[in-house]
């Protein structure tokens, strides 16, 4: 929508990741082919469902059609299933951050991030300056995520 006005709060990358729990019984993928072999928790919206994950390879971008026995159009079901240990999955790095720092989660195929660019951003309404109660809450929104580098 045009009639929005934006900040930027924070670059975002996605991680795979998965429980100790799930990679002490199928293993850890050493290489992006070796997710075939592998549950793939995905998100979906509408009909869309995100099978695609991109990684870099030989410094070429390579993308794996996954696939998994599960599907949510709601990232934090999707986490769930993953703290639980039923398979991989792709996410925000600010949504698992303190589940990676806990060990809850771990980081798998780290070496072969394939970088994104996804930002973190605020969205307002636009062409009046927000109340000063908003104003202070994006200021404060944005020097949070400020703090953090991931």
């Amino acid at each position: 929508d045009s009639s929005l006005s934006s900040r930027y709060l924070a670059d975002n990358r996605r991680v795979l990741v998965a429980a100790p729990s799930y990679l002490a019984e199928h293993g850890t993928p050493t290489h992006p082919d070796d997710l075939d072999r592998h549950n793939c928790l995905v998100m979906h919206w509408g009909h869309f469902i995100d099978r695609e994950w991109k990684f870099k390879v030989k410094g070429r971008k390579k993308t794996i059609v996954v696939s998994g026995n599960r599907a949510s159009n709601n990232g934090l079901q999707v986490k769930r299933w993953c703290l639980a240990g039923h398979g991989l999955a792709l996410k925000s790095i600010w949504d698992v951050s303190d589940a990676l720092q806990s060990g809850e989660l771990v980081e798998v195929l780290a070496d072969f991030h394939y970088p994104q660019n996804s930002q973190v951003q605020l969205l307002y309404p636009g062409g009046v300056r927000p109340p000063q109660r908003i104003q202070l809450l994006i200021d404060h929104l944005a020097a949070s995520f400020g703090k953090h580098t991931y």
